[in-house]
């Protein structure tokens, strides 16, 4: 998929060859801050890092992006034998939502469809959790009439507004105006 706008908080793989050290690097508290040896720069604005390999690194993009039309994306890795500096322009939505999908969702040889138990289903199945924090598939469905929470990428800024690289607490943040949920 190429990459042409993003919205501020959005959260980002990016992949390629050589993108940072072979070794995987999970930051223990969650979040790394991109530094001058390693990193991705909105704007000059250092990227917080939550995952990288060396054909992988997974980026949240800046809050303070909000009100831009467009932002300059530098990805920098100095710790490796071919050092990489690449820049690349893209468009600033104010949100791009996207629905995280499950590991079989996102694997499937059909996309568009969900196998569960052999049985092929039309949609892909999104990452949900029952109200008990348990995984909703087909084999854990939903207690009618209980909460089923969906996990929800892109929405832009929320409120309170949360600060970039920071996770976000109890209580759950509002929507940003003009984003609906319809049950």
């Amino acid at each position: 998929v190429q990459l042409n706008t993003v919205a501020p908080g959005q959260l980002l793989t990016l992949f390629g060859t050589d993108l940072a050290p072979v070794t995987p690097f999970i930051p223990a508290t969650g979040v790394a801050s991109s530094s001058a040896s390693f990193g991705v720069y909105f704007n000059g604005i250092p990227a917080p890092i939550l995952y990288s390999s060396a054909q992988q690194v997974n980026v949240q993009v800046p809050y303070e992006i909000a009100g831009q039309t467009s932002v300059q994306m530098k990805v920098v890795d100095q710790r490796t034998p071919l050092p990489t500096a690449e820049t690349l322009t893209l468009g600033v939505v104010e949100r791009q939502a996207a629905v995280f999908l499950t590991p079989a969702a996102s694997g499937s040889l059909f996309p568009g469809y969900t196998v569960c138990n052999g049985a092929m289903a039309f949609g892909a199945a999104a990452v949900a959790l029952n109200a008990d924090g348990s995984l909703n598939d087909c084999n854990n469905p939903a207690a009618a009439g209980s909460v089923v929470t969906i996990l929800i990428d892109g929405l832009g800024p929320v409120t309170p507004a949360l600060l970039t690289g920071t996770i976000a607490t109890a209580p759950p943040v509002a929507l940003t105006p003009g984003v609906v949920v319809l049950d």
